[in-house]
């Protein structure tokens, strides 16, 4: 029987003043458990306190093959764990001393690194190259139940990588731009992405208000159908004074710790939307 015909017997049932209470029976199967040898590291996934129940969710779906998930960050390098994944994406960075990759704008979003040396950035100590782009791309999409390196919690969708961060951070015009053109927006001298981006994840920020220019570019791309999530910083300060993630219509996203609290370092505050597992020292 159906769902709704076992619930319609059970509402019957339970008119009877001798039944306690009356249930449907229903079948149990088991929890989809893929066999990534590094899975059991992944805390963020796993732990029942402070994950996110992802063996629960792979159960019911685990991503879809149509769907496209745009990854605005610092580019990307090839790795095993993300063959076959990854789509046509774009370097969005303008200038060349910063880009790393000898050009502009290109059609190689792939990381050059982000290191800097100390005062190259303002005044700001010397930094190493950290790979955010694989980093974060993996976290969305790793290949999983491929026997191999970590679990990714989308199994299926396209990865699309869109080079907006280089050395010393990148410019709010290269990341609004990267994100329109993201969703699916003509933006000139840039060829038409031919893979529209229902995902924008932007793992980036920086203090001060949404700036105009920002906001325009936020409500194009969610006009396009685009569903935009940003980080809300790690400044230990009110979110509110980070952009792009204090834009309107940005999901923005507080990081939580593995004892399911606050993390040390994340923002805070009313302009927080949700908490999502970050690092843990």
């Amino acid at each position: 029987q159906t769902q709704a015909t076992l619930a319609a017997m059970a509402g019957m049932l339970q008119q009877n003043a001798d039944v306690q209470f009356a249930d449907p029976v229903r079948r149990m199967k088991a929890m989809r458990v893929p066999n990534d040898p590094m899975l059991a590291q992944q805390w963020s996934l796993v732990d029942p306190v402070s994950g996110v129940d992802a063996e629960a969710a792979w159960s019911v779906q685990t991503g879809l093959a149509d769907l496209t998930v745009a990854v605005i960050d610092t580019g990307i390098l090839p790795h095993p764990d993300l063959d076959g994944r990854m789509l046509p994406g774009y370097d969005f960075i303008s200038d060349p001393a910063y880009a790393r990759d000898g050009d502009g704008r290109d059609s190689n979003p792939r990381d050059a690194g982000t290191w800097n040396d100390a005062g190259d950035c303002g005044g700001q100590p010397a930094e190493t190259s950290f790979w955010h782009g694989m980093f974060v791309a993996g976290l969305i999409g790793a290949n999983t139940d491929n026997g191999i390196g970590i679990a990714g919690m989308n199994w299926n969708s396209g990865i699309l990588p869109v080079r907006a961060l280089g050395r010393c951070g990148g410019t709010t015009v290269d990341v609004y731009e990267a994100m329109m053109w993201s969703a699916g927006v003509p933006i000139d001298g840039v060829p038409l992405n031919t893979h529209p981006a229902r995902v924008i994840n932007m793992s980036l920020g920086g203090f001060g208000s949404c700036d105009s220019a920002t906001q325009q570019a936020v409500d194009i791309a969610m006009s396009q159908g685009a569903v935009i999530v940003a980080s809300a910083g790690n400044s230990a300060d009110l979110a509110a004074n980070y952009s792009p993630g204090n834009c309107s219509g940005v999901i923005n996203v507080a990081a939580s710790s593995r004892a399911a609290d606050l993390t040390s370092y994340s923002n805070f505050g009313a302009r927080v939307d949700i908490a999502a597992p970050g690092g843990d020292f």
